[in-house]
């Protein structure tokens, strides 16, 4: 089972996320708000991959993804975010990002991604 931490400041959004996820036989380990806490989740629990947003107050998600990429060069790491700047994606994808989806994109295809 893939292990999975959802990151964002929208908490309505991880909680619906999260929930889809283990519905859908992933195991969601934990949740966060923010890039630090992406940071120390990752440290402590190690997942097998990380689904990070982009867009978010105080450690946004190039944070997150840049400590995490010292921790891990390995570890799968998709962004999310809003945005349709291509340089936004361009930056995340340069600083390591697997992937970098948009927030419209369906569950059953944030799944597919997953996998």
């Amino acid at each position: 089972m893939t292990s999975v931490i959802v990151i964002d400041d929208d908490k309505d959004l991880v909680d619906t996320i999260a929930d889809f996820l283990k519905l859908s036989g992933f195991d969601v380990i934990a949740t966060g708000c923010n890039g630090l806490d992406a940071v120390n989740l990752f440290q402590k629990l190690k997942p097998d991959c990380v689904l990070l947003d982009y867009h978010m107050p105080f450690y946004d998600g190039l944070y997150g993804l840049k400590k995490i990429r010292k921790i891990s060069s390995t570890s799968k790491i998709l962004l999310f975010t809003a945005s349709t700047d291509s340089k936004i994606k361009n930056i995340l994808l340069d600083n390591g990002a697997n992937k970098v989806l948009s927030k419209l994109i369906s569950l059953k295809d944030l799944c597919i991604e997953l996998r």
